[in-house]
């Protein structure tokens, strides 16, 4: 069966936050289920590969839960909006869904309960926010009846609070600013105790017995016991130097994990001073949680990942698909030799995405420096990667780190090259403090060749630097190493944005609101080009990628998009449109500019007008990176921009999107066709699932008389055009062929006169496109003069 459809679309491949909620175990503890945003996935614990994925909610899930409901197991989910959704945990079917009539969902917790006849019922505990009474109100519905109770605790819409209910649904903790709530539910009475010159973080009931745990901002864990009298017990548990978040009771309350920032967690036994260690963590401690027969342990960090642990404290597995940076300073960078999506991962790393397999391929260490995390009363920072690209091969890969203390200012240029045999990038050379100041931005010359190569660097200190890759002969080393070859300034303006040429012969430089081109090998200053409208300092420079338009210069500013003619000096065309970020790649000639309402323009240099307009990029929240992602196979239409290029998004939570033609997943009986639309691939036969009907035996058969197929050598781009290969083969293939078993049908001088007048116009058309690739060559030599 043959699917195809052409409409471009926005595609969800990834990302988004797995650590939102705490992850819950499967009652014999061999699936984990977590939560994000809008849908639900279980993992295999032994392995941690990917189960099953439930379909996504319209509304942000607010808590779920696992319950046994007729013999089998199910997921319970409430949304936002407050309906509670219940599915089958074997085929991620969706069972049925039960509307509360209450908004803005706050806390969600299911609660088994018995009848009468000791019969188990499931109820859902729903706190919600009442608008009219400014309160939050606590609702108790039966999953089995529909019925709905209301229960009379109310606490006050003031600042965040923190609720916890126990299992059985006995009484109900609450925690808010320094006030702890505790109320019992069967007997209707409130208690409330406070804490001196502290502010509870969050508050856990114990599984069995009334008994409340409680974290605060100076790190204690604090047991209360006795709640209902006046002066409560309080055991004190106090490791944490940082805000206390999360922590977690075993399934019979006799022990307990906790964690904060420190990125470390502590395995506590109760009434005892003992503790154990689980250091090093990759991130802040966001959620804990533990398997009904206390055999594994779910360790959420805030780089997105959640850690199976055993009972000894030791790692047994991790599920992580897109790691989540404290803040997405470099830009999305498209990884030609693995075909992966290189950005910030944790503290001082990067991480290389995989798009199609949507997970994680690797996490490269570029600091080598561990992590610092904050102390009480001193907020330290650590290095970020402010700036990742990759030259045209994949080859070499710039980094710059730099650490923006307020006392003490760190800034490195490092240049990797990819070690073939060790299938990693290793260190080639490190440059401290590159420029006075941060650097702004850095850009590759495209080039094919490794060891002739220059990279271009922006600085605070007003000046471009031009670094060159020159060999070296040491007694340490033998190789390759850079050097900075030249700097430059221009009229004490500061630089921002830059771009090489296609051909790497010329460096488009943007000074505030001035483009300047100049010649990497001796920085010599060609042009400056500026339009007394556009005021605003340019965001964006990038030169056209194929013959036609390699003479053109895109430029972008804050409200207008722009063309210059490099041969003319002068301003092709302008759009106003107001720019949030411009993306363009150096092997195409599209150009896409996103606005800060979410709109998106595809351009194509020639014209003002743009090939692809998107009113609004549905579902995603804002850009905070994009790239261009070419496809691996071009479909059909090669001119369509879509159908060789995929737009890739990166929001600010971290969530993937493609904006992308769904003509490249064409399938015949779930078979993937990947189609080549090359010149020689034509001249193969090709498979097709259709069905024909019978036509009878065609014995004589015709090649090609009407030309298509040279038709098609004709436009073949210059650069892949060999005529000695391929001249024969045409000629050939466009002769009248028949049968030679059969007896001959036809007079043999018409076909001799056929074949002579058919090689004859093809020679000629062979002889018009030869003079001109020599004309294109003349023309390609006087601009390139003219530039020079």
């Amino acid at each position: 069966m043959i699917k195809e459809r052409n409409k471009i679309e926005i595609v969800y491949k990834g990302g988004g936050n797995l650590i939102s909620l705490a992850p819950i175990f499967s009652k014999d503890g061999s699936t984990l289920y977590v939560a994000k945003p809008y849908n639900i996935i279980s993992y295999n614990v032994e392995t941690g590969n990917k189960i099953l994925e439930f379909p996504r909610t319209k509304s942000e899930i607010i808590g779920f839960n696992v319950n046994v409901l007729n013999d089998e197991e199910h997921v319970i989910a409430c949304t936002k909006n407050g309906s509670i959704i219940l599915w089958k945990t074997t085929t991620g079917l969706k069972l049925r869904e039960i509307k509360t009539n209450v908004k803005k969902v706050v806390y969600f917790k299911t609660l088994t309960t018995f009848d009468d006849d000791n019969n188990e019922i499931i109820n859902a505990f729903i706190c919600f926010e009442n608008e009219s009474t400014k309160k939050y109100n606590f609702k108790l519905t039966n999953l089995d009846t529909n019925e709905s109770k209301i229960i009379k605790f109310n606490l006050k819409i003031k600042k965040k609070v923190h609720i916890d209910v126990a299992n059985d649904g006995s009484f109900i903790a609450a925690v808010q600013d320094s006030k702890l709530f505790y109320y019992q539910i069967n007997i209707n009475v409130l208690r409330r105790h406070f804490i001196k010159d502290r502010t509870f973080t969050f508050v856990l009931c114990h599984p069995t017995e009334n008994v409340v745990l409680t974290g605060d901002n100076t790190g204690r864990v604090v047991l209360w016991q006795n709640l209902l009298e006046k002066n409560p017990t309080q055991s004190n548990y106090h490791w944490h130097t940082l805000p206390a978040k999360t922590a977690c009771f075993s399934s019979s309350g006799t022990q307990f994990y906790s964690g904060a920032s420190e990125c470390v967690l502590v395995k506590w036994i109760v009434n005892s001073n003992h503790q154990s260690f689980l250091p090093r963590l990759p991130g802040f401690i966001e959620h804990i949680s533990i398997a009904l027969n206390n055999q594994f342990i779910a360790v959420s960090t805030s780089d997105n990942a959640i850690h199976i642990v055993t009972p000894q404290l030791k790692i047994k597995n991790t599920i992580q698909h897109l790691v989540i940076s404290d803040e997405l300073a470099s830009d999305l960078v498209f990884d030609p030799r693995s075909r992966s999506l290189i950005f910030n991962g944790i503290s001082g790393h990067v991480q290389f995405f995989s798009p199609k397999n949507l997970e994680l391929i690797h996490s490269m260490d570029v600091s080598g420096k561990n992590k610092y995390t904050n102390e009480r009363d001193t907020l330290i920072v650590n290095l970020v990667i402010t700036n990742v690209v990759l030259d045209k091969t994949g080859r070499w890969m710039a980094t710059v780190e730099e650490r923006k203390d307020p006392v003490v200012f760190e800034s490195r240029l490092k240049f990797w090259f990819f070690d073939e045999t060790q299938q990693n990038f290793i260190l080639n050379t490190s440059i401290e403090f590159p420029h006075e100041g941060c650097v702004k931005n850095v850009a590759f010359q495209p080039s094919n060749d490794e060891k002739e190569l220059y990279c271009v660097t922006i600085g605070e200190d007003l000046k471009f630097k031009l670094w060159e890759v020159i060999p070296i002969k040491t007694v340490y080393r033998e190789g390759l190493i850079w050097e900075c070859a030249g700097e430059m300034s221009y009229r004490n303006l500061t630089p921002n944005v830059s771009s090489f040429s296609s051909d790497g012969s010329l460096l488009a430089i943007g000074f505030e609101s001035i483009v300047t081109t100049w010649l990497p090998e001796s920085c010599e200053l060609k042009c400056s080009l500026r339009h007394p409208i556009h005021q605003n300092d340019l965001c964006h420079v990038s030169f056209g990628a194929d013959h036609r338009q390699c003479h053109l210069l895109l430029t972008a500013s804050k409200n207008f998009v722009c063309v210059w003619n490099l041969l003319t000096l002068s301003m092709v065309w302008s759009v106003k449109i107001d720019v949030h970020g411009v993306i363009s790649d150096i092997n195409c000639s599209y150009k896409a500019v996103f606005t800060p309402d979410n709109k998106l323009f595809v351009f194509d240099l020639n014209s003002p007008d743009p090939v692809y307009f998107m009113e609004k990029l549905k579902n995603v929240s804002d850009v905070a990176a994009a790239t261009f992602v070419p496809k691996s196979s071009v479909t059909s239409d090669i001119n369509r921009w879509d159908h060789r290029l995929s737009i890739f998004i990166l929001t600010s939570n971290f969530e993937l999107f493609a904006i992308e033609s769904s003509d490249e997943d064409l399938t015949v009986n779930n078979l993937q066709i990947k189609e080549d639309h090359s010149f020689f691939k034509n001249i193969l036969p090709e498979i097709r699932n259709v069905f024909l009907k019978d036509q009878g035996q065609i014995h004589a058969y015709s090649k090609d008389l009407r030309g298509k197929k040279l038709q098609q050598l004709l436009d073949t781009p210059v650069p892949s055009l060999q005529l000695s290969f391929v001249c024969e083969d045409i000629l050939v293939d466009s002769l009248v062929q028949e049968d030679p078993s059969l007896p001959n049908r036809r007079n043999p001088d018409n076909i001799a006169v056929e074949e002579k007048r058919v090689i004859d116009e093809n020679v000629n058309k062979l002889i018009i496109k030869n003079e001109s690739l020599t004309k294109i060559c003349d023309e390609k030599m006087t601009w390139t003069s003219v530039l020079v």
